[in-house]
């Protein structure tokens, strides 16, 4: 009756240990399927402002019509920019005309992408700056979705790109 019990138990343990594993690399290979479908160039194509919180600005007019012009100046500033993500974490962001150096990495179980713009930080900035995470909404083969929060507005910015094909 011992010797079943304990038969019972190891084999229990032997199947925990191999579902565990199971679960292990599947979660790897879903990261590893999210990385290789952003490693291309990327447009964005729209820009959509969510309000999120009215009382962070107040109702003062003057604010309330400053963030209106800042929402309106990016708009127009994110609408074409242009992200090049590499396999080996370098990227490049093209916008007005512009191309900058960056890095990137996936956060989070790859819920979560950093853009970390290295050409336009200072270097006494470096060791401050902690980048903002944007929630990836969606990403396949031809198309992203990304939420971007900011700190600095009632909005979360939702940008939707898709993939630029070489010609």
């Amino acid at each position: 009756m011992v010797f079943s019990m304990k038969k019972r138990y190891l084999y229990g343990m032997k199947h925990k240990k191999f579902y565990t594993g199971l679960l292990l690399l599947a979660a790897l290979s879903c990261t590893s399927s999210i990385e290789k479908q952003l490693t291309q160039k990327w447009n964005v194509y729209h820009v959509e402002f969510i309000k999120t919180d009215s009382a962070k600005m107040g109702s003062d007019p003057v604010t309330v019509g400053f963030e209106d012009a800042m929402r309106e100046v990016m708009g127009s500033m994110l609408i074409n920019t242009q992200y090049d993500l590499h396999e080996n974490g370098v990227a490049q962001i093209t916008y007005n005309g512009k191309t900058s150096n960056a890095t990137w990495k996936l956060k989070n179980a790859a819920k979560e992408l950093i853009i970390v713009n290295t050409s336009a930080m200072k270097k006494t900035s470096k060791e401050d700056y902690t980048p903002k995470p944007s929630i990836i909404e969606h990403v396949d083969d031809t198309s992203m979705v990304l939420l971007m929060k900011s700190d600095q507005s009632s909005y979360q910015i939702r940008l939707r790109l898709s993939a630029v094909k070489p010609h």
